[in-house]
């Protein structure tokens, strides 16, 4: 994969919820097989790994600038059209506030290229249409609800093997400057 075809994101992390589907995406959602843990999107796609600066990093620190950690509930299953299932989580809207805080400060990069009327915060499950989604939602529905915490912002990035890693991790601490 050249440097010009590698993507990036930036996501809020949730280890919390791996011990209940880690193992499902890991089977069943390409990217966490690629080393993608468990995740709530913010800003996809981002930058090119090969763009990214100590620049472009510290536009994304200043658009979190008081943004404040928060509780999360995973208390719902639901699907998009394109065999993806997913957790919803609660409250959306400080997902959304995210989303909006790193489209204004990037705003060459639109969430999902635009291409979405509404921003629909999630943690994908499964991404293929052979998953067994009606199987795998019953085991996941089971251990409903679940909680975590957003307590950073990362970016991360695919690397030539087309693994995801970490680049840079942002607390969120509602400081202000």
């Amino acid at each position: 994969m050249s440097a010009a075809e590698r993507r990036s994101g930036i996501v809020v992390p949730m280890p919390e919820l791996e011990s209940l589907v880690g193992a499902h995406r890991r089977r069943w959602d390409p990217v966490a097989a690629l080393g993608a843990g468990a995740h709530v999107t913010v800003l996809f796609p981002f930058a090119t790994p090969a763009t990214i600066d100590d620049a472009s990093l510290a536009r994304v620190e200043r658009a979190l600038v008081g943004s404040e950690p928060f509780a999360v509930s995973f208390d719902a299953l639901r699907e998009f059209p394109d065999h993806v299932l997913y957790l919803a989580p609660e409250p959306a809207v400080r997902f959304r506030a995210l989303t909006e805080a790193l489209a204004t400060a990037f705003p060459e990069y639109p969430p999902y290229r635009g291409q979405f009327a509404d921003i629909v915060p999630h943690l994908t499950v499964t991404h293929r249409p052979d998953a067994p989604i009606d199987e795998i939602a019953t085991a996941v529905a089971a251990q409903l609800p679940v909680a975590a915490a957003a307590t950073r912002v990362e970016v991360w990035e695919e690397g030539a093997d087309q693994r995801w890693s970490t680049r840079a991790s942002f607390p969120l601490s509602g400081v202000r400057t």
